[in-house]
Parts: structure tokens; sequence; C-alpha cells
């Protein structure tokens, strides 16, 4: 006949795997989210006027010519090698003349390209939109990740940026 303290501990051990059988399942991906405001202008455009920040995103304003933006991106898993997951860049399209493209690369600690992939607005005037970015397979560990858009003219923007890595 089973005592009192070993019932309590039977339904205390009962609890416990319940518990764990209830809890969420951990996933190793790391999951960024960055506001478009981070982009910066490429260095030959370092000092344009036409790229513009605020809390919406980096924006510009030129009437005619795109511009282009370095977006940083921090690594969580520095050791990773696989590359990233898909990713997405949420843009602004508001140019009758021109598509938006961004390009995310990974770059290893020196420098020297890994691995690279582009998506581009399919319309003009897209308005509002998610640019998803696959195919990045190879990264350096303790590597970087940076992208790069090319923003339309007339107010087209970078919103934010959400990056997945394994």
């Amino acid at each position: 006949m089973p005592t009192r303290a070993t019932g309590t501990t039977l339904v205390l051990l009962i609890a416990a795997v319940a518990a764990l059988a209830l809890a969420p399942a951990k996933t190793d991906a790391a999951e960024l989210i960055y506001p478009g405001a981070a982009c910066q202008p490429s260095p030959s455009d370092n000092v344009d006027p036409d790229i513009s920040h605020s809390a919406y995103g980096t924006y510009n304003i030129d009437p005619t010519y795109a511009r282009g933006v370095y977006c940083p991106i921090s690594r969580q898993n520095v050791s990773n090698i696989t590359g990233l997951n898909t990713s997405y860049i949420r843009v602004y399209d508001n140019s009758a003349t021109r598509g938006f493209s961004c390009t995310i690369y990974s770059m290893s600690s020196s420098g020297s390209l890994q691995d690279s992939a582009t998506n581009v607005t399919s319309n003009l005037y897209t308005g509002a939109t998610s640019l998803a970015i696959t195919g990045i397979s190879v990264s350096a560990a303790y590597g970087y990740y940076v992208a790069y858009c090319s923003i339309p003219n007339d107010y087209s923007k970078v919103n934010s940026y959400r990056i997945i890595e394994p």
C-alpha cells in the first residue's frame, strides 16, 4: 500500500510531466526586427539630403532618382554557418517610374562575400509590401550580415526589416 509521501511524490511527478508537455516548444531560431530608420545612406550618398529618417522609416525624398541605403543586421547566433531563414524587408514603393530592390549580404569577419540574395517589387507604385529574401545558405562564424536597398524616388521608404537566423 502506497504511503502518503509516495502519493504526494507521484502527484508532483505527474504535474511536472504535464507542465513540460504543455510548455511551448523552444526554437533555436533568432528573429530580430529593426526599424527602417536604422538604414543609412550608402557611402557615395553619405551626405545625401534626399535621404530622410523618421519614426516611420528611411525615405528617399528625391523626385527623380533612386538612392541607396545600407541597413545593419546584428548576429545572435555568431557560430551559425548555414545562412539565414527567409527574411523580410517591409517597404513602401511610391514611385511610378522604378521599382524597389533589396539585397542581403552574408560576409566573413574580414569582409569577404559568403552569399547574397535579392528581391524586387514586381510593379511600379506597389505601395506597402514585404520583400521576402530567401536563398542565403552560407554564412561565416563570427561574420556579419548587411542589407542594401535601392529606394525608388518620390517618398518611397524602408519601414522595417525582420531577420530570422537559425
